[in-house]
């Protein structure tokens, strides 16, 4: 069921290395409903304030603004977005500032789908506002992804695999 919610949700990647940010937004296209990108953090601050992203994916070492510098910014203003490190380092230091950021998820390249997906997993069970699942299909009906269902004026609608 998350990666059904995942189509209803904005990602941020921000990555410095142009082939990999590439290729992770292509993937990404594939599940989100929107996918931004940034190339540093000072520009992913400008793109998070421009565009209210659900979830961020952000490398730690990057010109400019370092990964987690940009997270302890966001994370002043925004308790709510979810934020995850995808990096090289697995030093101490960088772990232990990651921790007191609230982050979901620390991931260490190479990253696989697997790892990838876990993350985004765990981010959509954090997020609690139900109506970024919610698609609007007439002025009287809307379809929520998170409960599986159309809700009505006259009633809810179950739905089934079917």
């Amino acid at each position: 069921m998350q990666k059904e919610l995942l189509k209803n949700l904005r990602i941020l990647y921000v990555e410095d290395e142009e082939d990999v940010r590439r290729n992770a937004v292509e993937y990404l296209k594939r599940i989100a409903k929107e996918v931004l990108e940034a190339s540093n953090g000072k520009e992913a601050i400008k793109v998070w304030s421009e565009e209210q992203p659900d979830i961020i994916i952000t490398d730690i070492s990057m010109p400019k603004l370092n990964g987690l510098d940009m997270a302890r910014y966001i994370r002043s203003k925004d308790q709510e977005v979810q934020i995850i490190v995808a990096t090289a380092y697995t030093d101490t230091d960088y772990l232990m500032q990651a921790v007191e950021l609230n982050l979901v998820k620390y991931l260490v390249k190479p990253i696989t789908k697997e790892k990838l997906l876990t993350a985004l997993s765990q981010s959509v069970e954090k997020i609690q506002d139900e109506s970024k699942f919610v698609v609007q299909l007439s002025k009287e009906c809307s379809y929520s992804a998170y409960h599986q269902k159309i809700e009505c004026n006259e009633g809810d609608v179950k739905l089934t695999k079917n």
